[in-house]
């Protein structure tokens, strides 16, 4: 009696073979815009509680994925440096088509994760109210759920005895940012998105996924705003809308007049 559902289960990895299976429903959502401090002459920072909402990457036509993100994270802007970092969990539904995926089944399934991301890089003044922030970005996350339980990777584990719930994002990126008064600030920042699954980061023949994503933030005093766009070479649009407030914390006694 066993061997039917074995046998049931290597019908539906075979159905799968050399076609688009899906992946992570968070996969192209990883990469949210973490507010950093101005530098006016003093190391600043702050800590930040930020929201978002997600409208993700659809693996197949038909398909709606909708997330939402909360995080917490601090951030310190240097004369010539800037580090953020923090922790962040995610919820959401991803709309299956039944149709291309049989073995994952159809409907509504939720998805829910979390995880750690961290950034780093370099602070190119440019001008007295204009800066470059050049750095990379990483996320390290895991989700689970009846989505990430139903979908072709957990048919994957079956065979590969593999974990590939686990995933890793890192992305370089450019941010130009116009600094009009203290209170007040605007940026527009490019990265470029790259994950792979954490079980085979390994194996050379894993494929990439690349996600080209534009995000436009502003902050007024302590609150930030930022909406992102981003592109695939699969033509995949994906976008999210968020929020974050900051809480300063002490700055250094250096000081410097604008």
């Amino acid at each position: 009696m066993r061997t039917i559902p074995i046998l049931m289960l290597a019908a539906g990895a075979l159905l799968l073979v050399n076609c688009r299976t899906h992946g992570p429903a968070f996969l192209a959502n990883a990469d949210p815009y973490m507010a950093k401090p101005v530098y006016r002459g003093e190391n600043q920072g702050a800590f930040y509680l930020s929201g978002r909402y997600n409208q993700g990457y659809e693996y197949y036509e038909g398909e709606q994925n909708r997330s939402g993100e909360f995080s917490a994270h601090a951030a310190l802007a240097m004369e010539n440096f800037y580090a953020c970092g923090g922790f962040f969990g995610y919820f959401g539904k991803y709309d299956v088509n039944a149709a291309v995926s049989p073995v994952s089944g159809g409907g509504h399934q939720s998805f829910n994760g979390g995880g750690i991301r961290a950034e780093i890089g370099a602070r190119i003044p440019l001008a007295p109210k204009m800066d470059v922030l050049i750095g990379v970005n990483g996320e390290y996350f895991l989700e689970g759920g009846p989505y990430a339980e139903n979908s072709s990777d957990a048919l994957a584990d079956v065979f590969t005895l593999g974990l590939t719930r686990t995933h890793l994002n890192l992305a370089p990126a450019l941010d130009i940012r116009f600094v009009p008064s203290r209170l007040w600030d605007i940026g527009l920042r490019y990265s470029l998105d790259t994950y792979r699954s954490v079980a085979n980061l390994y194996e050379s023949n894993q494929p990439r996924s690349f996600l080209h994503r534009l995000t436009l933030h502003t902050t007024f005093n302590r609150f930030t705003l930022y909406g992102q766009a981003g592109f695939t070479h699969d033509e995949q649009q994906v976008y999210s809308l968020g929020a974050a407030i900051g809480l300063p914390f002490k700055k250094s006694e250096k000081t410097n007049s604008d």
